[in-house]
């Protein structure tokens, strides 16, 4: 049976792993409601107009795929941003994204202009401190997974890349990839399948409005050496959201303006997303971490050797210990030679700073902020904004209750990225193309009111969040972690992963071996 769906164009907002697993699934559905994704050459359907969808476009706003994981972006970090340290810091509310960050102003015309025939204007938008909007990445020298090589690809990946082979060129990693790796398959993904030709790269979604029945789209193209940007706008059926988190939380706390403002030219504080080199945390004496979690660790262990005793690496979390931590997470920032504080209640204009047990810490020579991303959508409007503003905000973590033709992929916190996204993407692909239904939206509402889970457990992902989106999936579309995963052994998988964690960064602190002899 044949479904002519009232969805035909979709654009999907993000070329990281969420976007680019949306536009493979939504180019893998056919109008008999199967699912082609074990088909990487899709031309056949095309040429005989059996796919689902007439035109599924992905922006990307850098110069290339992958999102945090993106080859150009990767040490990108000769911008503002890093430049000036924190400059949202400079701005009353630096916790409020809606407040601190500046829209372009849209040209005056744009609404008329198409791709083919787009508005254009100068560039100078950057040439002042204040409009940073945090483009680059975070990714850093010397970068690897915390998570099992296995599950940071597709299930439809390439395997050129073989475990063993990987293993055999990074034997300390074991089960663990440099960020070079899931580069590369993502790159991978793309060309394998064909996908270059529904990416724009260089362009960014400036404004979403729903008119009608349609999403108008403003986009802004800009070329890399160009100081030119090429305006238009287009109309979608659908938008995905899968933009990611790429904006620094800097939680609020009384006195970190005028700290920052008085101290930053002689105290290097930043974000963890603009540490480009993290080898050079050796050469600082006293550091403070704030927030105790995987982004710390992961920088933490690049700042030995140094003395244990006294201990000149501060970690300041709100807990004790971490109950959303994983335990490995907990077991190395609580280990010798880190001394463990609350969290700060104040930064003085003195220098000091109070923590909430009432000690004082003072002549920290760095100040890192590890303190995670705010979960914004600048590009929505203001009614659209209200209504979501978490992952909990969409039923299953996916559809938008208030509009079915708005959905997210990824963002939510918990294991299994890659192919949590793949199941979002297929709910999605099989409900667009018409083949399922979603409950009514009162239903959803009650989900995302009183089941929606906020973490899922490793243990409970394929069964709570992975197979519950399949249900929506198009017919054949199998379980991710079915194909890649066929001996269900992912607690041993992280087990092994978290071992070598732990092993790393006491090898490291112990002076056994420095981080570049990681890939030896």
């Amino acid at each position: 049976m044949t479904i002519e769906t009232d969805i035909k164009s979709i654009a999907i907002i993000g070329g990281g792993p969420a976007g680019l697993a949306s536009l493979y699934e939504l180019l893998h559905v056919l109008k008999d409601g199967r699912s082609i994704f074990d088909i990487r050459d899709t031309t056949e359907y095309k040429l005989k107009n059996e796919l689902s969808f007439e035109e599924v476009v992905l922006f990307e706003r850098n110069s290339s795929i992958g999102g945090l994981w993106a080859r150009t972006e990767a040490g990108k970090k000769d911008n503002l941003e890093t430049k000036l340290g924190l400059p949202c810091l400079k701005k009353e509310n630096y916790d409020d994204p809606e407040k601190f960050l500046q829209k372009i102003d849209i040209p005056v015309g744009v609404n008329n202009a198409t791709f083919e025939k787009p508005i254009e204007t100068i560039n100078d938008f950057f040439e002042d401190e204040s409009n940073c909007r945090w483009s680059g990445s975070g990714i850093y020298e010397g970068l690897f997974t915390n998570v099992p090589d296995k599950y940071m690809k597709f299930s439809y990946s390439s395997d050129s890349d073989s475990d063993s082979a990987k293993t055999k060129n990074y034997p300390k990693l074991n089960n663990l990839s440099p960020f070079e790796q899931v580069t590369a398959t993502l790159e991978e993904v793309v060309s394998d399948n064909h996908l270059e030709p529904h990416i724009r790269l260089n362009t960014s979604v400036e404004l979403v409005v729903k008119r009608g029945d349609k999403w108008v789209v403003t986009l802004k193209n800009t070329i890399n050496s160009s100081s030119i940007c090429k305006w238009y706008t287009q109309e979608f059926d659908a938008i995905v959201i899968a933009n990611g988190k790429s904006i620094p939380l800097i939680p609020f706390i009384p006195g970190l303006k005028n700290f920052y403002e008085k101290f930053s030219r002689k105290i290097d504080i930043r974000h963890s997303k603009t540490i480009s080199n993290p080898a050079n945390f050796v050469e600082k004496g006293k550091i403070l971490f704030i927030g105790g979690n995987i982004s710390a660790i992961d920088l933490i262990q690049y700042c030995f050797p140094r003395n244990l005793d006294p201990a000149s690496i501060f970690v300041s979390r709100k807990n004790e210990t971490n109950s959303t931590s994983s335990e490995w997470v907990n077991i190395l920032g609580y280990s010798y030679g880190i001394k463990r504080k609350p969290e700060i209640s104040k930064f003085n204009d003195n220098g000091d700073i109070i923590f909430s047990d009432g000690t004082i810490e003072s002549n920290f020579d760095s100040i890192i902020f590890c303190t995670g991303y705010h979960m914004h959508y600048p590009f929505l409007d203001d009614k659209e904004r209200n209504f979501l503003k978490r992952a909990n905000d969409f039923y299953l973590h996916t559809f938008s209750p208030h509009d079915p033709t708005l959905a997210l992929v990824g963002n939510l916190f918990t294991a299994f990225y890659f192919n949590r996204a793949e199941a979002s993407a297929a709910a999605i692909a099989g409900v667009w193309s018409g083949f399922k239904k979603l409950p009514p939206k009162n239903e959803q509402i009650e989900w995302i009111k009183f089941k929606a889970p906020s973490k899922y457990p490793i243990w409970d992902v394929k069964e709570q969040f992975i197979k519950n989106l399949l249900e929506y999936a198009p017919n054949g579309r199998k379980n991710p972690l079915d194909i890649i995963d066929k001996q269900d052994d992912y607690i041993k998988e992280f087990n092994i992963a978290h071992q070598t964690l732990i092993k790393i960064f006491l090898d490291l602190k112990e002076n056994l071996y420095s981080p570049k002899d990681i890939y030896i």
